[in-house]
């Protein structure tokens, strides 16, 4: 942490995309980190459909625990 490595890593994925990018955040630090680089909070109904089974597992865990669990999706670089 505190190093740019997470800032770099987005910055390269999202020069790299050529498609929407989808990504779970824990809590509403990394939601506020993402969303300084475009990404927007979406919710499992808008995720395409190849992704709602893996993404509703962690939206169960967040429903059962009380875990704050974001997701997010980058529309840029289409």
């Amino acid at each position: 942490q505190k190093r740019g490595l997470g800032t770099i890593l987005t910055k390269h994925l999202i020069q790299q995309s050529t498609k929407p990018l989808y990504l779970e955040c824990l809590g509403k630090k990394l939601e506020s980190f993402y969303s300084n680089f475009g990404f927007i909070p979406i919710s499992l109904a808008e995720l395409p459909q190849s992704l709602k089974f893996k993404f509703g597992i962690s939206q169960l865990a967040r429903k059962i625990f009380k875990v704050p669990v974001i997701i997010m999706q980058y529309q840029g670089n289409k």
